[in-house]
Parts: structure tokens; C-alpha cells; sequence
């Protein structure tokens, strides 16, 4: 892992090292990274030349292009149907890798049931928090409440805290919960010492929900890149998802 002083430095805005794609692993987040966000899930925009330029890293990485999202893996197939690749969805806890689709071992448990449920109770007491129900957890989202995040934080670590093996995490303008041990950086790992093994990696994203998997990047001799701002271990930062995009895109004509 990467030293604890490069989690709170600024990332750079210098000339962006990246490997020959041959050689190269590719993590991409969606949301905020590769598409902006929005008001509500469902309201994102996909660029029209998303697709193609997706497929055609799968291409020239010998597939080593992996989307890595929060969202379920059955979204991001609604927004980009039919992508090649490794597909991460919910923070790890459902994987697709070579057709193959697997859920984290809690899905249908009566302790996520619970779990949801007291998260759910609460949300419907209060006004404008969407909430998002997930196989393997469930989200509330706070961008039309965003005075609610912070009694939110505090009415959810409380429901984790009765609930052994479940955890809360923060995203931006949403909270999470879900079992403990899920995570974006397990799952890329999972690729390095897998189907990946022997790639560098180069992972982007714009929440600390992306941390983990930018950290495993580093650690394998790669690089990662921060969308936005705030604090990250990623050596590198854009501001705006058009701004990856375009960097993805002469990372392709340029190899």
C-alpha cells in the first residue's frame, strides 16, 4: 500500500506518466469519473463515444480494461450494454470477469434484510433522501437534502453498530452500508493477481470510494488519477470527467 502521507497530498496536475496499453491494466470508475454526476442516478448523461472508446481499450489491452463502479453491475449494463470487459459493481461486492457473475456472500441474508430495513425507516421519515437499494447494500443519497448528510452519518453509524460485519461508508453526497470487508481495491486486486497479473495498472476516480483500488495501483508499480478535488494518494489529478476522456483518447492514438 502506498505510504500514509501520499493519502492527504494534493495530486499533481504535471504531464501524465501512463504505460503502453499493451502492458497496461485499466480500472475505471463510472459515475463522476467517466460520466458526470447528477441529480438523481438515473439522470446521467453517457457521451455518445463513450462506448467505442471503452472497447477499443478493452481491444488494445488484450482485455485488461475493467469498470469499476458503486453502482450494480445491471446498471452499468443498462448505461454501456454489451462492454466486453471485467465489470466491478457495488463497491466490489458483484463481479462479472469472463462472463461469470458473483455476488458477495450476504445477498438474501436476514441481517442485510435488517440492515436495510432500519436504513430504509429512517429515510422515509425524512423529506428529498433518495434511497438506492442495492443486492449487496443500500445507499442514501443527499443532493437534494444535503443538511440531512450529517444527522444522516449519525443515524446510520448507530445502525451499523448493532449489526456485527456491516460498516458505513461515505461517498460524495451519499452514505452506504454494507458488509464489512467490501471494497474497490479487493476487487482489483483480485485482477492483479489474476487474469491482470503482470500489467501495470493505471486506475482513475473522483471519491474515496476509489481510493482503495488507486492505492492497490500504486502499489503494483502503476499510477492513478484523481477527478476533482479533495485529498487523494492518486499522484495525479484532472478536473472533469471530458478531461479523463480526452486522456483516455490520446492514450489511444498516441499507442
Amino acid at each position: 500500500m502506498t505510504d500514509p502521507a501520499s493519502a492527504t497530498r494534493p495530486a499533481s496536475t504535471d504531464p501524465i506518466p501512463l504505460p503502453p496499453l499493451g502492458e497496461a491494466a485499466v480500472f475505471l470508475d463510472f459515475d463522476g469519473t467517466l460520466v458526470d454526476l447528477a441529480e438523481t442516478p438515473d439522470g446521467v448523461h453517457v457521451p455518445f463515444d463513450l462506448f467505442s472508446m471503452l472497447e477499443r481499450l478493452h481491444q488494445r489491452t488484450g482485455g485488461a480494461t475493467a469498470l469499476v463502479s458503486g453502482r450494480k453491475v445491471s446498471d452499468i449494463d443498462q448505461f454501456l450494454p454489451g462492454f466486453p470487459g471485467p465489470v466491478i459493481g457495488s463497491h466490489g461486492a458483484e463481479r462479472r470477469i469472463d462472463g461469470v457473475f458473483r455476488q458477495h456472500e450476504a445477498v438474501g441474508t436476514d441481517e442485510l434484510a435488517a440492515v436495510k430495513a432500519e436504513a430504509r425507516d429512517w429515510a422515509e421519515r425524512q423529506e428529498n433522501v433518495l434511497v438506492e437499494d442495492k443486492p449487496v447494500s443500500i445507499v442514501l443519497h443527499f443532493r437534494q437534502a444535503p443538511g440531512l448528510l450529517e444527522p444522516a452519518g449519525a443515524a446510520m453509524a448507530e445502525i451499523v453498530s448493532r449489526h456485527d460485519g456491516y460498516e458505513l461508508h461515505h461517498a460524495k453526497m451519499a452514505l452506504e452500508l454494507h458488509p464489512m470487508g467490501v471494497s474497490k481495491g479487493g476487487a482489483v486486486q483480485a485482477l492483479m493477481d489474476g487474469p491482470f497479473a503482470g500489467r501495470t495498472p493505471f486506475a482513475a476516480g473522483d471519491d474515496k470510494t476509489d481510493e482503495a483500488m488507486m492505492e492497490v495501483a500504486l502499489a503494483a508499480g502503476g499510477t492513478a488519477l484523481k477527478i476533482g478535488t479533495g485529498d487523494s494518494a492518486a499522484p495525479m489529478r484532472l478536473e472533469t470527467p471530458s478531461e479523463l476522456r480526452a486522456l483516455l483518447s490520446a492514450w489511444l492514438e498516441r499507442t
